[in-house]
């Protein structure tokens, strides 16, 4: 038996209860995108030619600073990186922000006015009504601070011919001794949130707790300059290359080709991450070099040189490195060999060969 359609007036009763079921599902759908897809709104507003200073996520935090062409139109936010909501906001600068950094539990600050540049130091969350210490810096200009950096506790460093440090709480100024000799020709100088200086000067790189110059160990860097540091434990350089610091050598542990520090970290593979061009990216990684050359270093200071290097190694997929260790009292050949024993990337290893650098040198095989 042919089926004949269902007559129209049958079919206008179900109209209303669709029409109803789509206006819901429609309601429920936007109420949804709404709790999930916020509004974007305005939190700061960075006058007209204004420049940004410091725009980083610490601790729940999203800290913002920024300068205006005219005196007095600068300021520092603290934001809820949940929300947006404004927590403090800093607003009653006189001249005109030259430079921001979160270091340990505080937002230092650069102010340029007819006083001179005056450094503040500001608590975090809250910034206060005004600075828990301000110091005016003598002897700066504004190119001092393109190698200028300070420490959670105040100390403040910058390149006047030499490395000069002093403190935001009191008047000291004087000249840094790394490992006993002073230092000029600083090219870059950075200190992390946590404290640990890295700076640049004639080839060498120096690395240690910005507390405590003279124990800084100075890294033979070559043609290899820093670009920004990432984190704790990884630099960016002009060759297109992500390092990690650790020990006495530099490890390149991946590509790094940007030219700021801007929305960038490192995964757990030591892959840098970082935004460009409204996209997230992240970059491959730099095959590791085939040997290491650790003669001259302190037996725990080659540990760690060495766990960084098979941990770059592995990753770079390499089947086989050597490390170079000399042969001398063998004390460091045998400190190697006890960790060697305990490494999880290594399959097998042996003395080197004649050719190979016969017992000065310990060939690895990696699983």
């Amino acid at each position: 038996m042919r089926k004949h359609p269902r007559p129209f007036h049958k079919l206008r009763g179900l109209r209303p209860l669709a029409t109803f079921c789509a206006l819901g599902a429609l309601v429920f759908l936007l109420a949804f995108l709404g709790e999930t897809q916020p509004a974007a709104r305005q939190v700061a507003p960075i006058p007209p030619g204004g420049e940004v200073r410091l725009f980083e996520e610490q601790d729940g935090l999203c800290l913002l600073a920024y300068s205006g062409q005219a005196p007095g139109t600068s300021a520092l936010y603290a934001l809820d990186t949940a929300t947006g909501e404004t927590l403090s906001n800093y607003v009653s600068f006189q001249g005109t922000l030259v430079w921001a950094r979160q270091r340990g539990s505080s937002l230092f600050a650069v102010e340029h006015s007819a006083a001179g540049y005056t450094l503040h130091q500001f608590a975090l969350p809250n910034f206060g009504i005004e600075p828990i210490h301000s110091r005016l810096l003598s002897g700066v200009s504004e190119d001092t601070f393109a190698v200028f950096d300070c420490d959670g506790e105040g100390r403040f460093f910058y390149a006047n011919g030499l490395l000069m440090t002093g403190s935001v709480q009191d008047s000291s100024l004087s000249v840094v001794q790394a490992g006993g000799s002073m230092v000029s020709g600083v090219s870059f100088l950075e200190v992390t949130p946590q404290g640990t200086l890295v700076a640049a000067a004639a080839g060498q790189l120096y690395v240690g707790s910005a507390a405590s110059p003279g124990q800084w160990k100075a890294i033979p860097a070559g043609d290899i300059a820093p670009l920004f540091l990432v984190g704790e434990n990884y630099m960016a350089a002009t060759d297109g290359r992500l390092y990690r610091l650790g020990g006495g050598s530099l490890s390149p542990v991946g590509s790094a080709p940007l030219a700021s520090g801007q929305l960038c970290a490192v995964d757990q593979e030591g892959r840098l991450v970082y935004g460009s061009g409204g996209t997230v990216q992240i970059t491959t990684g730099a095959r590791a070099s085939a040997e290491l050359d650790i003669r001259g270093l302190e037996t725990l200071e080659a540990e760690s040189v060495v766990e960084n290097y098979l941990d770059a190694a592995q990753r770079s997929k390499l089947g086989t490195v050597t490390i170079i260790h000399g042969k001398g009292t063998g004390a460091l050949r045998a400190a190697v060999h006890q960790m060697l024993k305990k490494n999880r990337a290594v399959k097998s290893f042996r003395l080197g060969r004649y050719g190979e650098g016969e017992a000065g040198v310990t060939v690895v095989e990696l699983k």
